[in-house]
């Protein structure tokens, strides 16, 4: 094994992997981050059908000429056998050949997290925690508009979990701070995840705080405006026990839904703008809000099946 890594090549997959897995057992955790693999698509796939899915894929993107200048560096102090400049080479080479592909396969996935890795160490590390935040979608929409019910199924089916802001704000303290303060509080949390993806029900609020987050955090993935009218809306308020902790009288709730429309005259032409939004119709059943809410985030499966003949083949072959 020793002769084959002082070459600048990979041992056995199967090898490596078992390694590996003796290592997780060893040091039982929720979460991983597992530094260097996989180097090969073998690695990926066999440690996937024996151990499971990975959650997301760091990609340190940095040009050869900067890694071969790095670890010359690092060799004269190392003591490494295999830090000679042949191997280093060769090293990068069998990257290339070997590694590049598992980065290109979990990219067909979207699973990938680039960095630039070319920078100082503050920097990468800075642009490093930005892309470890988990996947962000927002939830936005009146009062009773469904926000919660549709969120929860759409957690529950995504694998996320549903974050409420007004919930959030309250039980840290931020009533009355500004927005800037509210949004970067929230950031913090979310870096402190370990959730690979969040839903963020009745977020943003306002213009300034979807701006404010895109702008020292990430873009949400997906984001989802829940279309209800008042009518709509106190009709459902109508149905609520007034002992219920979420009843609102009717004079408070149109006040509510004024202020939420208000806000998103100007907010709506934002998101359209920079984000990926999907308006979604919650007057109707909850069923087919969630249908309309499902189109956008599973993707559409065509399976083309085709005969033999080498018309057919090629027609399959151009829709690929």
């Amino acid at each position: 094994m020793k002769e084959i890594m002082d070459k600048g090549g990979l041992i056995p997959y199967q090898l490596t992997v078992q390694v590996l897995i003796n290592a997780l057992i060893a040091n039982p955790s929720k979460n991983y981050l597992i530094d260097g693999f996989p180097r090969a698509r073998d690695q990926a796939v066999y440690f996937e059908q024996v151990v499971g899915p990975a959650q997301q894929v760091l990609f340190f993107n940095t040009p050869m000429d900067v890694c071969v200048a790095r670890c010359m560096h690092r060799a004269k102090s190392s003591g490494r056998s295999d830090d000679t400049e042949e191997t280093i080479k060769a090293r990068l080479r069998t990257y290339q050949e070997q590694s590049e592909p598992v980065v290109e396969m979990y990219k067909e996935f979207g699973l990938v997290r680039e960095v630039d890795g070319s920078g100082d160490p503050i920097q990468v590390f800075n642009a490093t925690r930005k892309a470890m935040l988990p996947q962000v979608s927002w939830i936005i929409g009146p009062k009773i508009s469904g926000k919660t019910t549709l969120g929860n199924k759409l957690a529950r089916r995504t694998n996320a979990r549903l974050l409420n802001f007004r919930a959030f704000v309250k039980d840290h303290g931020l009533d009355k701070s500004d927005d800037e303060t509210i949004v970067q509080a929230l950031i913090q949390q979310l870096a402190l995840e370990i959730d690979p993806r969040i839903i963020i029900e009745d977020f943003p609020q306002t213009t300034h705080q979807a701006k404010y987050f895109i702008k020292n955090s990430v873009s949400p993935s997906k984001v989802f405006s829940l279309n209800c009218s008042r009518d709509a809306c106190q009709e459902r308020m109508s149905k609520k026990m007034q002992m219920s902790p979420n009843y609102m009288p009717s004079a408070l709730l149109s006040k509510s839904i004024a202020e939420y429309n208000a806000n998103l005259k100007d907010m709506l032409a934002y998101l359209r703008a920079e984000t990926c939004l999907t308006e979604v119709n919650t007057e109707q059943d909850v069923e087919r809000s969630f249908k309309q809410v499902c189109s956008v985030v599973e993707p559409l499966i065509i399976n083309v099946r085709t005969s033999c003949t080498q018309d057919s083949q090629s027609a399959a072959h151009s829709i690929r």
